[in-house]
């Protein structure tokens, strides 16, 4: 899964919601602040509260190309 996938899947989340602001407040975060996930002006976070309200956890994995 990819950064996209998980705004992919916050948009979804979202729509469930009714709405971004909805979101936010379920997820204990900033309406601005999911905005800014969603926009690409931040990093989707790789762990924390955040992650385990979509249900996800982040492995990095490193391997040759």
């Amino acid at each position: 899964m990819t950064a996209d996938d998980v705004r992919a899947l916050i948009r979804a989340k979202a729509k469930q919601f009714g709405s971004q602001a909805l979101l936010a407040e379920h997820m204990a975060v900033s309406p601005q602040y999911l905005s800014d996930i969603l926009a690409g002006r931040r990093d989707v976070p790789t762990q924390g509260d955040f992650l385990d309200a979509l249900g996800l956890e982040c492995r990095i994995t490193w391997r040759r190309l």
